[in-house]
């Protein structure tokens, strides 16, 4: 009860303020995707639900939504633009290759040094 009587906006209030802040992210990820060449759904052309989130109508919106949806879990993540899948399961066999290699060498030298002691 606390929250309602310190914080009161009527629901006309509260969807003003939220399409207001929804535009703003829209043109501020224009600005930053459109150097990606990424293309965004104008905020007019998606339908909104009851809760003031983006319903797609077709294909080409549901792509576009989900593309927005994954660059802000992205940039969340703090996952680059350069950021290939399977890079990070590469780098670790890489490194177990020569890990290996290592090995080996090692065994070889312990058996070289053997048979010149022998």
């Amino acid at each position: 009860m606390k929250g309602k009587e310190k914080w009161s906006y009527t629901e006309e209030e509260i969807k003003k303020k939220v399409s207001a802040l929804r535009t703003e992210l829209l043109e501020k990820l224009k600005t930053e995707e459109a150097k990606r060449n990424i293309p965004l759904p104008d905020p007019n052309d998606v339908a909104q639900s009851e809760h003031g989130r983006l319903v797609p109508k077709g294909t080409h919106e549901t792509a576009a939504v989900t593309i927005i949806k994954n660059t802000v879990f992205k940039e969340a993540l703090g996952i680059g633009a350069d950021f290939q899948d399977g890079n990070s399961m590469e780098q670790v066999n890489q490194r177990r290759k020569e890990e290996e290699e290592s090995k080996r060498l090692l065994e070889q030298q312990n058996q070289l040094s053997m048979v010149g002691y022998s």
